[in-house]
């Protein structure tokens, strides 16, 4: 299903048979496959509440242990934990396996607080912002702009690119404000 078919069918009171094609197609991976890895629906495309329980209702009915990740991005320490306590009500409800919560991209300055506020949640982890992974590699940039490689080494392209800098004017000026 997309996320517009599925929608479409809660919107109509349809979630039973969405759900029985989620479990008709889980059943015939089974039959091919030792492991089965079912991401659920991405919070950002459905509102966080329907996201979180139709989830949480696969998982259920599918039999298989929920694994939720949190995205923490700009996000104060009072937004992290109510959205852990709404997921936390809801796992109570479906009344699934909980497998782990990964609270990620959670601003250094909170990770401290935060670690000692869930102690006692198991298997909850929390996972500090790194700006690197957010910012694209050379190799990413070449690529998506249809760029070849003239100087250098295949192997460089791989590194971050922290900054950026626009060239708009001739060679021998360009040279002089370069950074290494």
């Amino acid at each position: 299903f997309t996320v517009d078919e599925a929608e479409l069918l809660i919107s109509q009171k349809k979630s039973k048979a969405l759900h029985q094609k989620i479990l008709e197609d889980f059943k015939a991976l089974q039959k091919h496959y030792e492991v089965i890895v079912c991401e659920g629906l991405n919070r950002e495309s459905f509102s966080p509440s329907i996201s979180l329980n139709l989830n949480l209702s696969v998982s259920k009915n599918l039999n298989t242990p929920f694994i939720s990740v949190i995205n923490a991005k700009e996000k104060s320490q009072s937004e992290i934990r109510e959205v852990l306590d709404i997921e936390r009500e809801a796992r109570a409800k479906e009344v699934c396996l909980h497998l782990a919560t990964f609270i990620n991209r959670v601003d250094e300055t909170l990770c401290t607080t935060l670690c000692e506020h869930f102690k006692d949640e198991p298997n909850c982890f929390i996972l500090p912002e790194v700006r690197e992974r957010d910012v694209p590699t050379v190799r990413e940039i070449k690529k998506h702009l249809g760029c070849e490689l003239v100087i250098g080494k295949e192997q460089s392209l791989s590194k971050s690119a922290q900054r950026s800098k626009i060239a708009a004017m001739t060679l021998e000026n360009y040279l002089s404000r370069m950074d290494e």
